[in-house]
């Protein structure tokens, strides 16, 4: 049934004369049968005499404009206890036999009754009659206030419109007291005109009353504010003056006196209600862009803007493809700053394919999801995006700084210009780019020959001999490097088809996928294993994930190379060829190459000599010497083709290697 269904069949009020069938519906209070014999005596239905309570609890109703507003329950829907009809009944009749009278003790709502009856001082008729009232304006004005006299209902005249007035002034009782600001404002501005009811004012005078009441209101709420601000001065005046705090603030920084302030401010208020200032929410930015797991964990601790946020903050900051000169300019600022050696870095670019979206950016009347350069746009889908970072060599610091949208790679003319712009703006804010990072992709290959060709043609035009590895930008030498684990990546996988043959201290040896696999599935049978880290997504061709660096580095280990070649030495009779040697011997030298070219600490562990940072003394040029030798060596035999094919990670590891010794 429909609420308009509903409300149609709804139970007619019991209140004689009462034909609302739109207000909230309440039954007789069964649990209380003194209470109940107060309803009925109020009500005076002639229909209910002598009938069950049960009957009259079942069938009838008393609808909500019948009682007091101080008797309503303001939270939901109810009413409080002991209350009891007083307003719009019908004119006390005898009363019905088979219902006692009660006395003023019986019950607590009685008394409250009697109060709200009796009559107070009225008001002068000279002062507030403008006219006599019709039956409706009179109900209605008192439906508005809750409480007046009941013999106005079917005798309206003069008299009957004073009553009405005086219990409309009439000090407020119980919860009255309570009332907003607004109300009693109404209440004040009225006695003042000397009129009892809105309706009675003249058109412009209703609307003077609009504006004063409206000013009103907007005083109270400004006056909370108040408030609320002196207490929140208050408190912090309170807290800078005690000892304690002035110890602490001497004895910590900026940022940690910024955060104490903010944990105690927001603490004791739900997360909805708390408020940071933008230091704030930078602060805790900064956090959760060092690790989002830790701020979820420090989320649960401490009072800390959530993810939307921040997400919300970063969206402000106007980033656009190409070069941003906003964001060069912060650059500046913080290079200033710098230790002229923690200026050196190097410039890492990587192209990586997106999925193809289009948006309609409202605010700055541009479609989002076009090919875009940032000085140029074309009207083609862009499915792949290239980014540009900037990293300290020796101070662990980075920044990406330029980002570009593309339809399909980018091409080599393109990438050339971009990596000189680049270059060229790091150099411009105070930073000595020494070198490029990339992978061994087509068109960064090409761009960065390209360079290098413009480079070798400038020297030529100069008259002069190029004496430089790598290219020169702005007259200074930038090297170009090719990403390390995308180059073993690279060897791994052209493993799985093809057979590596090299020469080792002068002796050749052939390595294979196959031992690799045999070496796997020798140490998968047994429940003790001795290399658990392997798994199926290591070494199954089917089912190896080929982007995961770890994955690579994993078979490519000391732990495996060293296992496969002392399992040959055994000789123990196990499914494992004598031939696995020679691929445990290529295991162990790029497990050696790996740790020295891409180290991250600056002192090595014993074990490892190697995989620490470059010293005079640490033995990393005469490893790379002579694993030059070793990878000149190094060929790629295709058994569908049966010849040997030339495959471009070996190659770019020897240019990367040559460039360090």
């Amino acid at each position: 049934m429909s609420t308009s269904e509903h409300k149609r069949y709804r139970k007619k009020c019991c209140v004689p004369s009462c034909e609302d069938r739109k207000s909230s519906q309440h039954r007789f209070p069964k649990d209380d049968p003194a209470v109940f014999d107060v309803w009925l005596k109020n009500i005076n239905n002639k229909e209910l005499f002598n009938v069950p309570h049960e009957t009259i609890y079942c069938n009838s109703r008393v609808c909500d404009r019948h009682f007091a507003v101080e008797d309503k329950i303001t939270s939901r829907r109810g009413l409080k206890r002991h209350a009891v009809p007083v307003l719009f009944l019908p004119e006390t009749i005898e009363e019905p036999r088979g219902i006692a009278r009660m006395s003023r003790s019986s019950v607590a709502g009685q008394e409250q009754y009697e109060d709200m009856c009796q009559p107070s001082t009225s008001i002068p008729e000279q002062e507030i009659c403008f006219g006599t009232p019709s039956r409706n304006e009179i109900i209605s004005v008192t439906q508005g206030h809750g409480s007046c006299d009941n013999s106005y209902i079917n005798q309206p005249s003069t008299s009957t419109f004073e009553q009405e007035q005086e219990s409309h002034f009439r000090t407020p009782t119980r919860n009255r007291i309570s009332v907003t600001q607004g109300y009693k404002t109404k209440k004040s501005v009225l006695r003042d005109l000397k009129v009892g009811r809105q309706s009675l004012l003249t058109p412009r005078a209703k609307h003077l009353y609009g504006r004063v009441i409206d000013s009103s209101k907007k005083l109270a709420r400004l006056s909370r504010q108040l408030r609320t601000y002196q207490e929140k001065l208050h408190a912090a005046k309170k807290l800078s003056d005690s000892v304690n705090f002035q110890n602490l603030v001497k004895h910590i920084n900026t940022l940690t006196y910024t955060f104490i302030l903010s944990q105690i401010r927001s603490q004791k208020l739900v997360p909805k209600s708390r408020r940071f200032t933008t230091d704030e929410k930078i602060l805790s930015l900064t956090l959760m862009k060092a690790s989002g797991k830790g701020y979820r964990l420090l989320s649960k601790i401490f009072a800390l803007p959530s993810k939307r946020t921040l997400t919300n903050l970063l969206n402000k900051i106007p980033i656009k493809p190409g070069i941003n000169k906003r964001m060069f300019e912060s650059l500046k600022n913080n290079v200033a700053k710098m230790k002229e050696i923690d200026k050196t870095c190097i410039v890492i670019f990587d192209e990586m394919s997106i999925s193809s979206y289009l948006h309609y950016i409202q605010k700055g009347d541009f479609i989002e999801g076009l090919e875009d350069f940032g000085n140029e746009r074309f009207p083609a889908l862009a499915d792949h995006v290239n980014v540009f970072m900037v990293k300290g060599v020796y101070r662990q610091w980075k920044q990406p700084i330029c980002f570009t949208f593309s339809n399909g790679p980018t091409n080599s003319l393109r990438l050339k210009n971009m990596i000189k712009e680049v270059i060229l703006e790091c150099q411009e804010v105070g930073l000595n780019v020494v070198a490029t990072v990339c992978d061994q992709g087509g068109p960064n290959k090409s761009s960065i020959n390209q360079l290098q060709k413009d480079t070798r043609e400038e020297f030529l035009r100069e008259g002069k001999e190029k004496t430089c590895f790598g290219y020169c930008i702005n007259g200074k030498e930038v090297v170009p490097l090719y990403d390390v684990p995308h180059l073993f990546k690279g060897i791994r996988n052209n493993l799985l088809t093809k057979d590596l043959h090299y020469r080792m201290k002068d002796k050749p040896g052939i390595a294979k996928w196959e031992h690799i696999e045999q070496f796997y599935f020798l140490d998968y049978k047994e429940p003790l294993r001795i290399c658990p880290k392997l798994m199926d997504e290591h070494v199954i061709k089917d089912r190896i994930k080929k982007m995961k660096v770890k994955n690579c580095t994993q078979v490519f280990s000391y732990q495996v190379g060293s296992l496969m070649k002392k399992i040959v030495e055994w000789k123990v009779q196990v499914d494992l060829a004598p031939e696995a040697a020679d691929t445990g011997e290529v295991i162990l030298f790029l497990d050696k190459l790996f740790d020295s070219l891409n180290s991250s600490q600056k002192t090595a562990p014993a074990i490892k000599p190697l995989k620490g940072g470059l010293m005079k003394e640490s033995g990393h040029e005469k490893f790379w010497r002579d694993s030059l030798q070793i990878l000149n060596s190094m060929k790629f035999f295709s058994n569908k083709k049966q010849k040997f094919v030339s495959t471009p990670s070996i190659t770019n590891l020897k240019h990367t290697i040559s460039l360090d010794v």
